[in-house]
């Protein structure tokens, strides 16, 4: 869904690469090419140690920093600079910017996973919940979801900043495992996460990508 003076998600992109219902049965550790500073990195890791708090360990997401991009790995997390071009993917209605895109390919080596990031536009905390929903994807091959306060909700500023119940009660769907034995954070309802407003400063279409659009002065991150 994409809404003016909104920040909205990007995430996996059915009509490129992706193979939706796939799972990402890649495992092992993602290979992060360089680019990322030293702050995109913590943030990243936090939101790989929120999907394995919420899944009580279930899933884990390591990062292996600054490897060589020409040498093959199953997994790989990727920067990109500045904000990505404009594309117009099915059901945007108009050209849009993708912050972040998971792609899930079958190459020759087998299934190959790709996450792609484009951080350097983004606040922090945009930067954190970008990665938090991308591993949604990527750990079992979550969709988004309709609905709003979750991580895996297309517009930013109405996701989470952590593994909400909603989250936690897809995953176990396609897991197979009880939800009760998972942890989900408690959220805000729809209008924010944990106390937290949702206010935005891009327009972002998260279901094939982010739009760059300027709001007003006055306008703020989520924080």
């Amino acid at each position: 869904m994409h809404t003016e003076s909104r920040v909205s998600w990007f995430g996996m992109v059915g009509a490129v690469v992706l193979t939706l219902g796939s799972g990402c049965a890649a495992k092992g550790p993602f290979y992060a090419a360089k680019g990322f500073t030293e702050t995109q990195k913590g943030l990243i890791e936090s939101a790989a140690a929120e999907w394995e708090r919420a899944t009580r360990g279930l899933e884990t997401v390591d990062v292996v920093w600054d490897a060589d991009p020409d040498v093959y790995h199953p997994r790989m997390l990727k920067r990109r600079a500045g904000p990505p071009a404009l594309y117009e993917g099915e059901g945007d209605g108009k050209p849009i910017r993708h912050y972040g895109v998971t792609s899930d390919r079958w190459l020759m080596n087998g299934e190959t996973v790709n996450v792609l990031l484009w951080p350097d536009t983004l606040t922090d905390n945009l930067v954190y919940r970008t990665a938090l929903h991308e591993f949604g994807h990527v750990l079992v091959g979550l969709e988004h979801s309709k609905q709003k306060g979750t991580v895996m909700y297309p517009v930013i500023e109405d996701t989470a900043d952590c593994v909400t119940a909603e989250d936690i009660t897809r995953y176990c769907a396609h897991q197979g495992c009880d939800a009760a034995d998972m942890a989900p954070c408690s959220t805000g309802g729809e209008d924010g996460v944990n106390g937290i407003t949702s206010v935005g400063i891009l327009s972002i279409n998260a279901y094939k990508g982010a739009t760059a659009t300027d709001t007003s002065a006055d306008s703020t991150p989520a924080r």
